[in-house]
């Protein structure tokens, strides 16, 4: 599957459970049910993710980089889920990230469209850095593809305060191509 980012895999997944401590049941604080409106806005996000992979794969291909993490070959059961998880934890991730940066930017200046900016940016820099190995330390490539390719998930999570919107984009990003490794469409 996909070379994951530096952060060990338990710590990942466990990143849910302080989420859920903190909110003490009020699960309704990160997770929504989905309406209509958010199911258009995830296929719009989902469209919008891979017209940027093309875009930034053109622009990396003559300095040889490529716009994906290596891809393995091997697909299992166990390799979804690890997926469904991996990907919830690297969602919980990011929103903190944001929140956090947010709100120290407000807390200094004030200014609420300067703290969404900078937490944004802020969070996609950390995010994508979180994936330095699986990039062979490529640090153009790693904030380029892993970091800004985030922009549609913060867009969706800033939209909507719903943490199952931003991860549905996230996951059917990453499913897309193990489909596509099962159904033997796309080469490793």
């Amino acid at each position: 599957m996909y070379k994951s980012c530096f952060i060990p895999q338990n710590i990942l997944h466990c990143r849910t459970i302080p989420a859920l401590y903190i909110c003490k049941g009020n699960y309704g604080l990160f997770f929504k049910k989905l309406r209509l409106k958010d199911i258009k806005l995830i296929i719009l996000c989902v469209i919008g993710v891979y017209i940027y992979v093309v875009l930034i794969r053109l622009i990396l291909s003559p300095v040889g980089m490529t716009a994906h993490a290596g891809l393995d070959s091997s697909v299992s059961l166990l390799t979804i889920v690890n997926l469904l998880l991996q990907v919830l934890g690297e969602e919980f991730f990011k929103v903190f990230i944001l929140l956090i940066a947010m709100y120290l930017v407000y807390k200094i200046t004030g200014n609420r469209n300067m703290s969404i900016f900078i937490g944004i940016i802020a969070s996609m820099i950390i995010f994508g850095l979180a994936h330095y190995d699986a990039y062979d330390g490529k640090i153009l490539q790693i904030l380029l593809v892993q970091g800004f390719g985030s922009i549609f998930e913060y867009y969706a999570y800033l939209k909507t305060k719903n943490i199952l919107v931003s991860y549905l984009i996230h996951l059917i990003q990453d499913l897309i191509p193990v489909v596509m490794i099962l159904l033997h469409i796309m080469p490793v």
